[in-house]
């Protein structure tokens, strides 16, 4: 039922919609990889739009109580109004910043919450599924970006102790550059030279934090990830984890280019492979 480019708010809605109108056998649900273009369209086209407020409702009102309120006194019109138009998603400026980053794993979890209740509501089984992508990747938006401050001096030190083929001295050159990484630049410099050096669970480590910073991501991340294993935890819904098992299956552990052609579009390789890990799963 899903089209490319939903989000998991998209994804609740057609579960709501489907549960209501007609029957189903199952509902298997990946998504996550669209999670950030309603956030930066809003920030883009909304004078003074702040995901700091809406993460302080959420964390000092009940969520119903939110809704409620919302319902009530902030209706939303379903259309645009006449003259405006829809751009296309990657015409979108905006770059997220932390709190919108973490408001972007909040709704997420919500979402599929939804997903969980409408689907439940209507006793269809549902199987969610974590999102895979390539983890190796890095999408640069124009020009590549300067590291931060100390940070190529630390990168230039971790080169030349994974020459020396000596793990203590990697480990060493690591911890000396780590506490500078802050961006997605940084955590992916480095993560290429551990892969590199064949120091593959600290790569991995790195690669997934490059991957939740990107500043206009469109691709699923580990907090996201994690989300989803936590709310199928809490309402013991069945999941798929497609991410860890396709990891398993690729190099060093780490999904890469043999599975994908883009940050989070599989080839027809890795089509076959996450079809195969979800009948797997769909039969448990």
């Amino acid at each position: 039922l899903g089209a490319g480019g939903e989000a998991s708010r998209q994804v609740a809605e057609l579960i709501a919609a489907t549960s209501e109108q007609h029957t189903a056998d199952l509902f298997v649900v990946y998504s996550g990889n669209n999670e950030y273009y309603e956030l930066r369209a809003l920030k883009e086209s909304i004078p003074g739009f702040d995901a700091r407020t809406e993460l302080a409702r959420r964390r000092l009102t009940g969520l119903h109580i939110y809704r409620t309120l919302r319902r009530m006194l902030l209706p939303v019109a379903p259309t645009l109004d006449g003259g405006e138009a829809l751009r296309p998603v990657d015409s979108i400026d905006a770059e997220i910043d932390q709190d919108e980053r973490e408001l972007g794993v909040l709704l997420y979890a919500e979402h599929v919450r939804s997903m969980i209740k409408s689907a439940s509501n209507a006793k269809i089984p549902l199987l969610l599924a974590t999102v895979a992508d390539h983890t190796r990747s890095y999408a640069f938006h124009g020009d590549p970006p300067a590291l931060s401050e100390g940070v190529a001096e630390g990168v230039k030190a971790l080169d030349a102790a994974g020459r020396t083929r000596t793990p203590a001295a990697i480990v060493a050159a690591l911890e000396a550059v780590e506490p500078r990484l802050a961006t997605q630049a940084d955590h992916h410099a480095v993560a290429r030279l551990l892969d590199r050096d064949q120091q593959w669970t600290l790569a991995k480590g790195h690669y997934e934090r490059a991957e939740y910073l990107d500043p206009r991501p469109r691709r699923s991340s580990e907090p996201m990830r994690d989300a989803l294993r936590n709310v199928a935890a809490e309402t013991q819904t069945p999941i798929c984890d497609v991410s860890a098992l396709l990891a398993a299956q690729a190099r060093s552990g780490i999904t890469g280019e043999e599975f994908f052609f883009d940050p989070c579009h599989p080839n027809p390789l890795g089509h076959r492979r996450i079809a195969e890990i979800l009948v797997r799963c769909t039969l448990d």
